[in-house]
């Protein structure tokens, strides 16, 4: 009987993803294809890392959005690996970047791998993840939206389906799908009332 093999742990495959080539360089597009379908996971774990700050600066959240658009809609696609811009591919990693996510994004992934781990990978399957696709497309949208606070409940739930994705733990894509479902329904809540109350304003005045 064969002894199933274990995917490699994530923090191998980003340290060894960020190896330079003959040239001396590592793009962003070489470090996508040797994280291979991971990568998805990867943006959306990077891209939620800022989102978590209640107010995002003038104009941040609209690109947020369209990158969340743009990466759900792909998985929504099927499509097995992320579609960059041939400019964003070709982008070098300065060396000094390189080292420090070498030194600490390999580190919090180890850390991360302490209670992450590959599992209930039947939730991987394309029906379950195009759902999760769903509510991603469903978040970019709503950072487009002027509703002030109302981004960090749901970078919460992106943040953590990222994790699920890197580290290929369906746990962390439920649970990561349940908290979008969850912060979602209160964003779409709260911009109800706050429509609400800003037509009461408007009669008193």
């Amino acid at each position: 009987m064969r002894t199933p093999i274990e995917p490699q742990k994530l923090s191998s495959v980003l340290s060894s993803a960020l190896d330079t080539d003959q040239d001396g360089f590592v793009t962003v597009g070489e470090v996508l294809d040797r994280v291979a379908e991971r990568g998805f996971g990867l943006l959306l774990f990077v891209v939620a890392i800022p989102t978590l700050i209640p107010v995002l600066p003038p104009g941040a959240s609209g690109v947020v959005g369209m990158v969340y658009i743009l990466l759900g809609t792909q998985l929504v696609a099927g499509l097995a690996h992320p579609w960059l811009p041939r400019r964003v591919r070709s982008h070098r990693l300065s060396p000094k970047v390189v080292a420090a996510i070498k030194e600490r994004g390999v580190a919090l992934m180890e850390r991360i791998e302490r209670f992450s781990r590959p599992r209930l990978l039947f939730v991987e399957n394309s029906f379950l993840l195009r759902l999760l696709a769903l509510l991603i497309i469903l978040y970019g949208i709503i950072l487009f939206l002027p509703i002030p606070f109302m981004n960090t409940l749901p970078a919460m739930g992106i943040l953590v389906m990222g994790i699920g994705l890197l580290n290929r733990d369906g746990l962390l894509l439920l649970a990561g799908g349940a908290i979008g479902i969850g912060s979602i329904t209160i964003v779409i809540t709260g911009a109800h009332v706050l429509i609400r109350i800003q037509a009461w304003l408007r009669g008193l005045f």
